[in-house]
């Protein structure tokens, strides 16, 4: 029996690629393709890209003369590094209680992932600018994810150095028979699949070019992943609401008089999420947080800040040619029931950083980044406050 479950999944897993595949190869050919290479700060030092994501555009007609249509199929994949943060057993978090899990110094593992959506917008109400977006905007999207776990890459290359996640040795696991409860796409192979719909509302009023934001934008989304989902199984069962807003406001801006471009523009940007997630099974991809190289507990409830100060500038020759810095604070509050645990444990905990980011961008297809931040304020008092950098290239069109 056991037999026949792993080949109906194998097979599952095999046309649901095939699936993404063909779906994929038919886009390019009849939409526009948006492309974004992103690196990771822990494979190559930020140099070579982790990532990609695509996007192809269908040729659509407006449905609302003078708003938007879109209907676009997009897949996001590539290679990222994460850290162990709860019990296999109980769901615990580890960094709570770290003299219970003595053993789990190093807990970094590497996650193969392949995500993509089929989604549709609509436009509804008068743009606020010509050339900007439309007021409000609603989204409808059939998506699926497929993850596949393994050792960090450092440790398969030299086994005695860092002991793994998985493995004390190529015959002694670190966890037999655990039912992988902290983590629920780990479990069985460490390969998952998952099916969701999602559901969301857009209001702008802002205006974005090149060099710089100005108005307000909010969204609010529902993202809904139940276990009887196709291809769910055991290790997806969450709804998540997502509620964003982001203000930014030009304070300074000098332009060169005869070409029209910026010598120096001056902008603050605000950014607010509140994010609720309820269910038995949430895998670790649905509560990752955009902060910089610091996470916040897995809890129900998570509010984050994020305020930067930024300059642009000067525009060298091109509009799309400059200099990017940014000086950010940012805050996160982790409230209310831990996520996959089943010793019903709460909690209230605050992680804090302030930090800057450079970029160069050219034409806005790369972008060289140096970016370093100070966490004053850890989660669980994980002792002494940290400074960590990162330096990458990104590139996109």
């Amino acid at each position: 029996m056991s037999q026949f479950r792993s080949e109906r999944k194998r097979a599952l897993l095999s046309i649901f690629m095939f699936l993404l595949l063909s779906e994929s190869l038919f886009s390019i050919g009849f939409g526009y393709h948006v492309f974004d290479v992103k690196a990771e700060a822990e494979f190559g030092s930020g140099i070579f890209p982790a990532s990609a994501y695509y996007r192809f555009d269908f040729p659509m007609p407006d449905l609302i003369k003078g708003n938007d249509t879109v209907l676009s199929f997009s897949i996001d994949n590539g290679l990222e590094y994460r850290t162990l943060r709860q019990s296999p057993y109980n769901g615990e978090l580890i960094d709570e209680f770290p003299e219970n899990y003595r053993d789990l110094k190093i807990r970094d593992y590497s996650a193969l992932f392949d995500e993509f959506n089929l989604l549709f917008e609509q436009g509804f109400f008068a743009k606020p600018y010509q050339d900007g977006d439309d007021l409000v905007d609603l989204h409808v999207s059939l998506g699926g994810r497929f993850e596949l776990a393994f050792e960090r890459l450092s440790w398969l290359r030299d086994p005695d150095s860092i002991a793994g996640v998985f493995w004390l040795s190529p015959s002694i696991p670190r966890f037999p028979d655990a039912p992988w409860i902290g983590s629920p796409e780990l479990r069985g192979d460490r390969m998952s699949v998952e099916t969701f719909i999602t559901l969301g509302l857009k209001f702008s009023t802002m205006r974005e070019d090149e060099y710089k934001k100005n108005g307000f934008k909010a969204a609010l989304f529902f993202r809904y992943s139940p276990s009887w989902f196709p291809l769910n199984g055991p290790t997806s069962d969450f709804l998540i609401l997502h509620l964003k807003g982001e203000g930014s406001c030009v304070l300074y801006d000098v332009k060169e008089k005869r070409e029209g471009l910026s010598w120096f523009t001056l902008t603050l940007s605000s950014e607010y999420l509140y994010r609720f997630i309820y269910g038995s099974k949430v895998p670790y991809y649905a509560m990752e947080t955009d902060m910089f190289n610091m996470w916040a507990p897995s809890a129900e409830n998570l509010f984050y800040n994020r305020l930067s100060l930024n300059m642009y500038g000067p525009q060298m020759y091109f509009k799309d040619l400059y200099v990017y810095i940014s000086l950010f604070h940012e805050f996160a509050y982790s409230f209310g029931p831990v996520l996959n645990n089943i010793l019903s444990d709460s909690i209230n905990e605050i992680v804090a950083l302030m930090g800057m980011k450079a970029e160069f961008v050219i034409f806005d297809f790369m972008r060289a980044f140096f970016e370093v931040g100070y966490a004053y304020k850890r989660p669980f008092n994980e002792g002494a406050s940290i400074i960590e950098a990162n330096f990458g290239v990104s590139l996109g069109f």
